[in-house]
């Protein structure tokens, strides 16, 4: 199917949006190395994790996976104790990083096993971002898209440093070497945690893997998030349409509506 005729269809919906969407898939890919995890909003905090197994490095469904059982596992305990968001993030990473370092020490197999990390925390006007590699978290309205997380990528590095632009940076032939990543010495990753940042009704948060983001720019996202706005599964929508515009990696989203 056609970007076009997606679209065209998606328009065509009458089912009422739902408020908390996810979708995976492995697309042009012959293995799923993303994961996503999600708790339920009806319950108290909301909490989304999306992982993404280093491209090109054995077993990344492994170390993707682990990723996200480390804050699936925390989660209620970690609120229940009365932990501080930013340190039970940092827990929940450390923990990931820990036990994916463990078993490639333990098992050949598993050497350089690696995976980004990303998400956020949702509790009543306020919301609070980690990051650690190149998925990203957006921060969507009806008139801007915020990229609230910031990748650590060779590209970026780059970009930062004035000698490249983001358009370069998407056709980069080093664009997937990251500079932090679950995997690597513990001492060595880089942990972002962003906020609180406040939330107002009718915004949008989006977590993806670089399946989505390498393939549609930032604006793409957010003409396609206003477009189908009234789309019931605005997760789905978004993935099929990276697809559709070509994206060789699994692809994954979570979106939640303020």
């Amino acid at each position: 199917m056609t970007m076009l005729k997606r679209l065209f269809q998606m328009l065509g919906s009458r089912e009422k949006p739902l408020r908390l969407t996810a979708f995976s898939m492995t697309g042009r890919r012959t293995r799923q190395e993303d994961a996503f995890w999600h708790s339920d909003p009806a319950q108290g905090p909301l909490l989304v994790v999306v992982a993404d197994g280093v491209g090109g490095h054995p077993k990344g469904d492994f170390a993707s996976q682990e990723t996200v059982g480390a804050f699936r596992a925390r989660f209620r305990d970690g609120f229940e104790k009365g932990h501080q968001v930013e340190a039970f993030f940092k827990e929940c990473l450390f923990a990931a990083a820990d036990n994916v370092l463990r078993k490639a020490a333990a098992d050949p197999d598993f050497a350089k096993t690696g995976s980004t990390a990303t998400g956020f925390w949702v509790d009543q006007d306020h919301f609070m971002a980690f990051n650690v590699g190149d998925s990203r978290v957006y921060l969507l309205d009806q008139d801007a898209v915020v990229r609230v997380t910031k990748d650590h990528s060779l590209v970026q590095r780059l970009i930062d440093q004035g000698q490249i632009t983001e358009t370069e940076a998407r056709i980069h032939p080093q664009r997937s070497i990251m500079t932090s990543a679950i995997g690597q010495p513990i001492h060595l990753m880089q942990v972002d945690v962003l906020g609180p940042l406040p939330i107002r009704p009718g915004q949008i948060l989006l977590a993806c893997s670089d399946g989505l983001s390498d393939f549609l720019t930032d604006n793409e996202i957010h003409q396609f998030t206003n477009e189908l706005a009234q789309e019931p599964n605005l997760a789905e929508a978004l993935v099929k349409m990276a697809f559709d515009m070509g994206s060789l990696d699994n692809i994954t989203a979570v979106v939640y509506r303020h």
